[in-house]
């Protein structure tokens, strides 16, 4: 996916999200993405740094689902398989 399609497309998601809290984590991370250099992680709030840490915990500790598996109940919602 080409700069122009993926721009387009992250729009597309944002205008159709009404979750308030992931708008705001969207917004902090673009708006601090690659602003003086430093990792862009440094720059996050510590109430994205948890929410981060505890993706990683769960993802550890086997508290996920596989991407294969949500593509296939993505694809099946849609009516693509």
């Amino acid at each position: 996916m080409g700069t122009t399609e993926l721009k387009s497309s992250i729009t597309q998601l944002i205008k159709g999200t009404t979750d308030n809290s992931l708008l705001e984590l969207v917004y902090e991370l673009l708006s601090k993405a690659n602003t003086n250099g430093d990792d862009w992680y440094d720059s996050l709030s510590p109430r994205a740094k948890a929410s981060i840490q505890k993706g990683i915990e769960d993802a550890d500790n086997g508290r996920f689902v596989p991407h294969s598996e949500v593509k296939a109940k993505i694809d099946k919602l849609l009516g693509r398989k």
